[in-house]
């Protein structure tokens, strides 16, 4: 990852119940300076879970890739099916690249 290391996950949120929340880090600290307030539990776990789904979308794109590619030699994709197929990766290679700090929104 060019873009610097993430804090380890998994991280969680903890709610003050004063309308302040803050992430946790790993190791059960939390982060400094993060504190967020009025934020809804629903964003506070996305937030959270970022770390997971970063790390599972990130691996799961390689097992994808090589199932694909295996089906398109089989015979069982090509055409619209193909380009669709590949117009998602792009998207989600594209996705992680901005998440690395590797590419802007909208380039």
């Amino acid at each position: 990852m060019s873009g610097g290391e993430f804090s380890p996950g998994p991280w969680r949120w903890q709610d003050n119940r004063d309308g302040k929340g803050y992430l946790i880090d790993a190791a059960g600290e939390p982060f400094p300076s993060r504190v967020i307030e009025g934020l809804s539990p629903q964003n506070a776990r996305l937030i959270a879970a970022a770390p997971e789904m970063y790390e599972l979308i990130k691996s799961g794109m390689a097992g994808i890739r090589h199932m694909a590619f295996q089906y398109a030699e089989a015979g069982g994709m090509h055409g619209p099916e193909m380009r669709e197929y590949n117009e998602e990766c792009e998207a989600i290679r594209a996705l992680l690249a901005r998440i690395d700090g590797e590419e802007k929104p909208g380039a």
